[in-house]
């Protein structure tokens, strides 16, 4: 990747009530204020909210590595 382009860090937050807004991602921005913090170079962050389930983390990591470009 070239130095000018941001990483693209993904932070998954697996919850189902979360997912359906029912209440705010604590954890979710909780990472990326912790990245916010310890990643030194320039970032970006993608951030998804899925319900609970395999099928659902699967295809939601997939998501974000072949369609939004996470490293």
């Amino acid at each position: 990747m070239p130095d000018n382009l941001p990483a693209r860090i993904g932070v998954l937050t697996i919850s189902d009530r979360a997912s359906r807004g029912e209440y705010e991602d604590i954890s979710g921005k909780a990472i990326n204020d912790f990245l916010g913090r310890a990643v030194r170079s320039n970032w970006v962050a993608v951030i998804r909210i899925v319900p609970d389930g395999t099928d659902d983390v699967a295809q939601t990591l997939i998501d974000m590595v072949d369609h939004e470009a996470c490293d």
